[in-house]
């Protein structure tokens, strides 16, 4: 009884294996044969003398909290002052730090 429950699962297994080799066979053999052409892009109106647009820097709003430190929030206004102390005036924004 085993033995026969367990032939009756090998074969079909081998039945579905085959089955879906069939259809990827299929599937790839199509790619093969269609031919893949690529649309045409105009490139004519690219105005090759334009200026980038600056990026504006991403700094977060004064209320956001930059870091919490012994249970304490650090505000990044409070951060901006300190840094700009700190720096005598060279650096105020903790934002554009490297």
């Amino acid at each position: 009884m085993r033995k026969n429950f367990m032939m009756l699962g090998v074969s079909f297994t081998l039945i579905i294996s085959s089955v879906s080799a069939d259809d990827l066979k299929n599937s790839l053999t199509n790619m093969l044969n269609t031919k893949d052409t690529s649309g045409m892009v105009d490139l004519g109106n690219i105005n090759l003398d334009a200026k980038s647009k600056p990026k504006r820097p991403k700094t977060r709003s004064a209320k956001a909290v930059i870091a919490t430190v012994n249970g304490h929030k650090i505000i990044k206004k409070d951060a901006d002052n300190y840094l700009a102390q700190r720096t005598q005036g060279k650096i105020k924004d903790f934002d554009r730090l490297p």
